[in-house]
């Protein structure tokens, strides 16, 4: 018998972001680096709020443990145990730190009784007066005054929770491998895994609905003073469990043959969960109505 163990320690460091200008979406609280931003936008290095916009920490330690047990010279068994995490890919930040007033964005809504005018799309636009909301052009060493405005129903494209974890995956196995003669081989086993913290984009500021025929159904009534809010939230989780099949004949009188067979399914709240490329879950007051199958789980039909 054969045991093997591990120990990995990966603490997770937030980003220094240039500037400060990562967004935080703190509900109450009042921006002192723009006073004129709406209450509940706060940026990096305010009222406890990071510059990588969630904490530092270093309690990740990942253990990792493998068991093998030779049962007879033809016959063994194998299993192994281990903890895992990933850091952030950069597209969890990318809108993060372009929130207004660093890198705005605006959308405006015409119909056939307005229509839009292409010579000057923004002579309509009503929250600016029928000016371009656009600054100068923004640099990576822009630094906004501290007067700026913002605009009425300011968008927030994504902000994370406080106190953002990161996801961990417990993944186990257990096989057998039986030889047969002096060159074929069968492998059964079983793999499974579960993940918790995993990211997902929920929606705070939800349009509302108040009744068929209700002229106010749609309307952000939570927070009147955003329009969406996408936030990163880390209560996700996943599952996979899988019989894995392998059969092999060993290189012998000239050929060889090699074959594996895997039944698996997997279940999750969403896919990548990063609000770059996914939009809230479809009830934010219960995400967990998401859980299914997996957009990874890909069945034999």
């Amino acid at each position: 018998m054969t045991l093997n163990f591990g120990l990995r320690w990966d603490p997770n460091f937030s980003p220094n972001i240039v500037g400060n200008r990562g967004a935080a979406f703190v509900p109450g609280a009042q921006s002192t680096r723009f006073p004129n931003a709406p209450q509940g936008l706060l940026f990096g290095g305010e009222q406890g709020v990071p510059s990588g916009l969630f904490n530092t920490s270093y309690g990740y330690f990942q253990p990792r443990l493998g068991v093998a047990w030779q049962v007879n010279p033809t016959l063994a068994v194998r299993s192994g145990f281990g903890l895992f995490t990933t850091p952030l890919e950069d597209a969890f930040y990318s809108h993060a730190w372009n929130a207004p007033p660093f890198d705005p964005s605006y959308g405006t809504i015409y119909s056939a009784t307005t229509p839009a005018p292409f010579d000057n799309p923004w002579s309509i636009y009503a929250p600016t007066g029928g000016k371009s909301p656009f600054p100068p052009y923004v640099t990576a060493g822009y630094n906004p005054p501290s007067d700026t405005t913002f605009p009425a129903q300011l968008g927030l494209p994504a902000v994370f929770i406080r106190n953002f974890k990161l996801g961990i995956t417990e993944s186990w196995n257990a096989s057998i491998e039986q030889q047969f003669g002096k060159s074929f081989a069968i492998h059964i086993a079983y793999v499974g895994s579960e993940s918790y913290h995993q990211a997902t984009t929920v929606e705070q500021n939800p349009g509302q609905f108040f009744g068929l025929g209700n002229a106010n159904n749609g309307a952000r009534t939570t927070y009147p003073n955003f329009g969406g809010v996408l936030q990163v939230q880390d209560g996700a989780t996943a599952t996979y469990n899988a019989l894995q099949v392998g059969f092999e004949k060993r290189f012998s009188r000239g050929y060889r043959i090699q074959s594996n067979f895997t039944w698996s399914h997997a279940f999750d709240v969403g896919g990548s969960g990063e609000p770059t490329f996914e939009s809230s879950v479809s009830d934010p007051y219960n995400f967990h109505l998401d859980h299914g199958n997996s957009s990874l789980n890909y069945p034999v039909e």
